[in-house]
């Protein structure tokens, strides 16, 4: 039974692209989830030992698979969902979907030395293995 609503966290940034351009490509995924009516809150943080700017889009029936189709069109390899038992996993653009652990919060410090986490109003996530 899922306690929580489902989300995900979509990026329209890539390494390759110039700030400049990821501040574009953010830009237009904001239009994109705005006009597709989606709901979702900014959020900044890391993938891969990168900052990047996100969204966190809650999810509904068909939400992942219109999410997949946008973060396809951004050059995304993934996009992290997570259950309503806080339960991650990274989902591939090519179908693939890599159980990840347990999405929770911790301390700045912590998030920080992780190679992933997510921010928004100064609330700092990560996913492990287990919580700690």
């Amino acid at each position: 039974m899922n306690l929580l609503p489902e989300f995900a966290v979509i990026s329209a940034e890539t390494a390759q692209h110039s700030d400049a351009v990821n501040e574009w490509r953010t830009d237009r995924l904001r239009h994109d989830l705005r006009k597709a009516g989606l709901a979702y809150l900014e959020t900044a943080g890391s993938y891969k030992g990168r900052a990047e700017r996100s969204f966190l889009v809650w999810l509904g029936t068909d939400t992942l698979a219109r999410l997949k189709l946008i973060g396809t069109r951004y050059g995304q390899e993934s996009i992290l969902h997570v259950d309503g038992n806080r339960y991650a996993s990274l989902v591939g653009m090519d179908g693939t979907d890599t159980g990840l652990g347990v999405w929770h919060t911790v301390d700045e410090a912590t998030a920080k030395s992780r190679d992933a986490y997510t921010e928004h109003k100064g609330a700092y996530y990560i996913v492990t293995s287990e919580v700690a």
